[in-house]
């Protein structure tokens, strides 16, 4: 079963501990279990209202 997150947000380089728990949370929220596919696509670089730019990404899980 394909479980698709909406886009999200990878952090700014300063505080790259964004990326990692964006990512553990988008795991959490689909069932990511360990021996699971995942699929962790790059959506481009973004540009927030208030000017931060950040990089984009979606991940799909595939269950085993």
């Amino acid at each position: 079963m394909n479980n698709e997150i909406k886009t999200g947000r990878g952090g700014a380089r300063k505080n790259s501990g964004k990326k990692s728990k964006w990512l553990q949370s988008q795991l959490h929220a689909q069932g990511g279990e360990v021996g699971d596919l995942m699929a962790l696509s790059f959506g481009g670089k973004k540009v927030t209202k208030a000017g931060w730019h950040f990089n984009a990404y979606t991940l799909v899980v595939e269950k085993v």
